[in-house]
Parts: C-alpha cells; sequence; structure tokens
C-alpha cells in the first residue's frame, strides 16, 4: 500500500526553483532516506510533503490528494521533525508534548482525557516520564531530541517525516534517536521519511534512499545501489571508499584528497 505518491513535484522559492519534477511513491511501513548534498532540497521536499510550502504539481496521501484535506486534516496524517524546532523558553516538556495534540482539538478547545493519553504514552514510550514537569531550556540536547519526537509521536499521525534528527547529536545518541524511531517504526506501523546527513547511518537504517542533486532525483534503491563511489564523486564532490558487507551493510568513509596533500607536503619543505 502506497502511503505516499508524489507526482510532478516542483517547488520555487523566492522565484528560484528548488524542487523539478519529483515523482515518488512511498510504501507504507517503509523509512525512506533523502540524501544529497546541501542545497539539493531535501528540506524543501519534507516542507511540501507535510504541506508547508507552496508546490506544483500533486502530493496524494493513502491515494487522496493532500490538497483536499486541509491543514489540520493533513497534520492528522503527517508530522514533521523540523532540523531546527522552535522551543519556547520555560514551557514545560509536558505542555511542549501537548502542542502535538494541536489538530485533533478543536479552536480554542481544552484538552481531553485522550489528549493527555496521548501525551503520556509518547512520554512513555521515549522513557521520558520522568522529564515531564522539566522546563525545555533544562535539557541535553539529547533528551530535547527525544521529547520533539514525543512531540511527533503524539500527534498520532501515521507519516513522520525527520528533517536531519541527529544535527548536533554525538554518535552514541545518534545510534540512540535512531534506533527509537525504527523501533517506533515497527511498534506503531509508521512510514518514516528523513533527510539524514550521515550516509552511513543512512545506509544502515533505510530500506531505501533517494538521492537528489539539483532539485532533481538522480538516484533510487538500496543503499548499495545508490551510495556508490562514483555517484558520491559526482554529486557531492567527494572522494569515497564504500566498504560493504552482511555484518555492517553500506559504510561511506571519506579519503583525503591526495593531490592536496602533496601540495601541503611540498609547501611545507620549502618553507
Amino acid at each position: 500500500m502506497t502511503a505516499l505518491a508524489l507526482n510532478g513535484l516542483s517547488v520555487s522559492l523566492s522565484g528560484r526553483p528548488v524542487l523539478e519534477g519529483i515523482d515518488l511513491d512511498i510504501e507504507a511501513g517503509s523509512w525512506v532516506g533523502i540524501v544529497g548534498p546541501n542545497g539539493a532540497g531535501k528540506t524543501t521536499l519534507l516542507r511540501a510533503m507535510a504541506g508547508a510550502v507552496a508546490y506544483g504539481g500533486s502530493v496524494a496521501i493513502d491515494g487522496r490528494p493532500a490538497e483536499s484535506l486541509g491543514t489540520r486534516r493533513r497534520a492528522r496524517h503527517i508530522a514533521l521533525l523540523p532540523q531546527r524546532p522552535e522551543v519556547p523558553p520555560g514551557m514545560s516538556v509536558t505542555d511542549y508534548v501537548l502542542l502535538g495534540r494541536a489538530p485533533h482539538q478543536g479552536y480554542f478547545a481544552a484538552e481531553s482525557a485522550g489528549d493527555l493519553r496521548a501525551v503520556d504514552e509518547a512520554l512513555g514510550s521515549l522513557e521520558l516520564a520522568e522529564l515531564a514537569g522539566r522546563s525545555l531550556d533544562t535539557l541535553s540536547g539529547g533528551e530535547l531530541q527525544r521529547v520533539v519526537l514525543a512531540r511527533a509521536l503524539a500527534q498520532s499521525a501515521p507519516i513522520m517525516l525527520l528533517d536531519e534528527p541527529t544535527t548536533s547529536l554525538d554518535v552514541g545518541h545518534q545510534q540512540q534517536l535512531l534506533t527509537l524511531v525504527d523501533d517506533l517504526r515497527r511498534t506503531c506501523g509508521l512510514t518514516v521519511v528523513a533527510a539524514i546527513h550521515d550516509l552511513t547511518l543512512a545506509a544502515q537504517f533505510c530500506d531505501r534512499l533517494v538521492m537528489l542533486a539539483e532539485g532533481r532525483v538522480v538516484a533510487d534503491g538500496p543503499a548499495r545501489d545508490v551510495l556508490t563511489e562514483s555517484s558520491i564523486r559526482r554529486h557531492y564532490g567527494a572522494r569515497v571508499r564504500i566498504l560493504s558487507g552482511g555484518d555492517f551493510g553500506v559504510v561511506v568513509i571519506p579519503l583525503r584528497d591526495s593531490a592536496q596533500v602533496s601540495e601541503r607536503d611540498t609547501m611545507s619543505a620549502n618553507e
């Protein structure tokens, strides 16, 4: 079953084309990683899926035109975790996660027992119950990322869009967060689409990778087919070595530019 279908999706920002002719079908329950160099359009693609930016072409959610749903109904189907979420100073963890229930509430309506139950379940599933009364500005980076994820989980949307969810996290917290997302995907039946900067992490956690470059899809498929030394050289301008194996999947290793190293050593010898 197709959870999201994009046909001819195009976006222009300030008169400049950012995405052009994107066609994608995303299966329900899958984890699709969006990769590509800076400026390729990854964030804009996620925002278009969520209806947060104007676009041409079409987006369908479970076979229904997303444009016909309206903002609130669309938010009941898609939760977007931005790369830099707004964190209101002084707000408690519980109140912040409760914001995820807004699409399910009437205008000016107080939270219901169902809303509070959804918040408690989200906090419990991410082992955040003991932080419920804490202020957001007292949390560590890893704790805050989990709270932002809890807000999206409380939204009860079957499709979760993540924009660089591991930004500013150390390697341990990166693994913990992505493992949490994968566990939630499996237990809650979520469909996950994530823009991920780290290509090795993308390969290890995602079922499928879509590589963007200059606003277009240039590769789509399993990590071993998308992350090749030639494709990364062409679209990232980087020299890498690709390792792959049954135990560790696909690993992308950056290589130093030998020409630059030789030039630097020559300059040092002449000084």
